[in-house]
């Protein structure tokens, strides 16, 4: 299996309905590789809603293209949990994601963070107050995330 083989099979998971990253990190500890999750969800059609089926039977190539696409751009990845310098931080939390879709230095995500979390539907003025404040805490030297939410986080 090739790197881009193991790097489309992740994204056939990500981007399963009904299949969360609780389940994806739990498959990937029980079946060992994307691909064997894979091959192993093929076999076992009735663990997935008839959505998940749908798209472990035929995944939307423009979707899976325009994933590619993006992490074929000048640093940019796919930061996968299984990886050594996946964020450990990540680990401590209820729900930890399975990846990560990084754009720059993913060594800045070993460094401790804050985010600026708010309203999904923020309106101009919260928006300019998070970029302004956001900023300053750049300024002052601390790493600022977002989880590209929609609103203040994005």
């Amino acid at each position: 299996m090739t790197d881009a083989d193991e790097l489309r099979d992740w994204l056939i998971l990500l981007r399963t309905p009904d299949f969360g990253a609780r389940r994806l990190r739990e498959g990937l500890v029980a079946r060992g590789s994307a691909a064997a999750l894979l091959r192993w969800l093929a076999r076992h059609p009735d663990v997935l809603t008839p959505e998940a089926r749908g798209w472990i039977e035929q995944p939307d190539e423009a979707t899976l293209a325009h994933d590619l696409a993006w992490l074929d751009g000048d640093d940019q990845r796919l930061l996968r949990c299984t990886e050594e310098d996946f964020p450990p931080q990540l680990e401590a939390i209820p729900d930890p994601p399975a990846a990560l879709f990084v754009k720059g230095d993913a060594a800045l995500l070993l460094r401790p963070q804050v985010a600026i979390v708010g309203a999904r539907r923020a309106q101009e003025p919260g928006l300019a107050n998070a970029r302004r404040f956001a900023g300053e805490l750049a300024a002052a030297g601390l790493l600022v995330t977002s989880g590209m939410a929609d609103g203040i986080d994005g």
